[in-house]
Formats: C-alpha cells, structure tokens, sequence
C-alpha cells in the first residue's frame, strides 16, 4: 500500500512538473507570436537603453555582471522586434546609463532620469542588478529517501523605467538554484575567495523568463517621442527615422509638463490634455523636425504620439 502511495505521489508530481514547464513554454510562445503580430507592421519604435549591471562582492570577477551587460542587449535586439536600442554619440548617455541619480534611499531617481532620456529620445531604461548570491540546504526525496542538497540560490533584480511619466513598468526578481559540492561553496568564506558552480544554463534560464518579460512590459506601452527645442515655426522631436517616422506624418502634442510627488521622494510626471497637432517635414536618424498645424501652443517637453 506504501509503495503504491508513493509511485502514485512520484506520477503526480513528475505530471505536475510537466504541466507546469508546458504550461510556462505555451505563455511565452504565445506572448511572442503576440509581440510579432502587434509590432511587426507597426510604424514607429520604441528607443530602449540597457544600463549597467550592478553586482555584489558575492560575484567573484564580477562573471554575472559581465553576462547581463553582454547578454540583455543582445536577447532584446533579437528577440523585441518593436524596440531598437539606443545607438549613443551624446555626452550624456554613457555616465548615465552606468551611473543613474538615485535618491537618498539608493533607489534610482527616475524622474531626474527622465530629464536626460527624453532629450535623447529614449523611451525606456532598463536596469539590472545582483541581489545576492547564497547557499542553501535542501531537503528532497520522500520519507526514508530524503537527502539534504546543497545549492547556490541567485537573485537577479530588473527594472524598466519609462520617461514619458518617470514610472516602473516592470520591478521582479528571478530565482535560481544550481547544486554544488559540499566544499566548493562555503559560508565562512570571503567573497572574493569563493568559488561558484557552473552558472551558464542558470543565467541562461534567468535571461529567457526576465527578457520576455521585459518585452512584454515595452511593447504593451504606446510609442511617444518628445519635443526637444520650439524655434519660432521649427519644432524639433527626439525621435527620428530610426524610429519610424517620415515626413508628412502627423502627431498629437499632449503636455507632459506637470508633476506630482509620490512616497519616498519620488516625482512622476503626470498626463495632461491634447495641445495641438503637428506634422513631420523632415527627418534625419534620431531627430525630426515638425510644424504645427491646429491647436494651441506647443512648448519644451511636451510628449507627441501618433495621431490616429
């Protein structure tokens, strides 16, 4: 009766895990077809800048680190066909994207980090940081069976910043465990004498389920550029062939000028009324140059968007 139970239990449980991975394999396959069919005849492009990874003295030689900065651009230039990445040639960028304000309780600033990406077009951020790096003991197997496992459990934390209204659109944390031998990962050990399993299918693992996710979190929010510069009839717009635009194409000019405060110190920029509507006259890579045609008056930061 005893071994039946736990034939029983060991097929639910292997059944379970199928599912489960099936299950997870059917979402992201269908988020992607999503993401193809969505953006793949869509007119503009979202800008998208991957900054610096932040890591722990958990990560000898800083392996993780090096991984996500190689890897997440990577993953999303080939994988998010309605995104581009951000190309640089500003002075701002780089010490930007390895060094973003931060507020008194260490959280990145993104409302002082909105100033700076909308003059540069970018319409989101993406950062990623170690969260830690430890060892746990797990119990596995079933009543007489049970043996204790050691692992390394890895925490990877990625935010996406998005500068029309300075919020998160996407805050998780990933997971993963990888065994180890009993004396190759200690506690007592400093960190930079540690020494870390094989951590390449994890990391791999950990980039497929945060990259879709962040996908996901860029395309399901509407393309926006911004105006830079209003010069008399000239009104200059962040955003440029690279993005999608050509000349005659027509925007709406909403004000994105006001703020508000939340907790914490942080401000947002909060979404204001339709002020006129303009039309391109000409483009070069990164940058339009527009004139208006209705409305009212059109000032430095304020957002456009399609006018469909």
């Amino acid at each position: 009766m005893l071994v039946a139970f736990a034939l029983i239990w060991f097929a639910h449980c292997s059944f379970s895990s199928a599912v489960e991975k099936t299950s997870r394999s059917i979402e992201r396959t269908s988020k992607s077809v999503v993401r193809q069919v969505t953006f793949s005849g869509g007119p503009y492009r979202h800008q998208v800048a991957v900054g610096g990874f932040q890591t722990i003295p958990q990560d000898p030689q800083d392996k993780i680190k090096l991984h996500f900065e190689r890897e997440v651009p990577a993953y999303l230039s080939k994988n998010c066909k309605g995104i581009l990445m951000y190309a640089g040639g500003q002075q701002s960028a780089p010490s930007l994207l390895t060094d973003p304000p931060r507020l008194v309780n260490g959280e990145i600033d993104a409302y002082g980090l909105s100033f700076i990406g909308r003059q540069l077009g970018i319409n989101a951020y993406i950062f990623g940081s170690l969260q830690s790096v430890r060892r746990v003991d797990e119990l596995e197997g079933f009543l007489w069976n049970k043996e204790t496992i050691q692992e390394v459990r890895i925490a990877v934390r990625f935010e996406v910043f998005q500068m029309l209204t300075a919020t998160k659109i996407l805050d998780s944390i990933y997971r993963r465990d990888v065994p180890i031998e009993e004396l190759s990962f200690e506690q007592g050990v400093a960190p930079a004498e540690q020494e870390l399993p094989d951590l390449d299918q994890a990391l791999s693992d950990i980039l497929d389920e945060a990259g879709a996710d962040i996908c996901d979190a860029l395309l399901n929010e509407r393309w926006n550029g911004f105006i830079t510069s209003v010069e008399g009839e000239k009104i200059i717009v962040s955003a440029g062939s690279r993005a999608g635009l050509k000349p005659g194409a027509k925007l709406k000019v909403i004000d994105s000028t006001q703020t508000i405060e939340g907790v914490d110190g942080q401000r947002f920029f909060q979404m204001g009324d339709d002020v006129a509507t303009i039309e391109v006259v000409s483009v070069t890579d990164d940058r339009s140059e527009a004139r208006q045609i209705d409305g009212g008056q059109v000032k430095l930061g304020h957002s456009v968007r399609p006018a469909d």
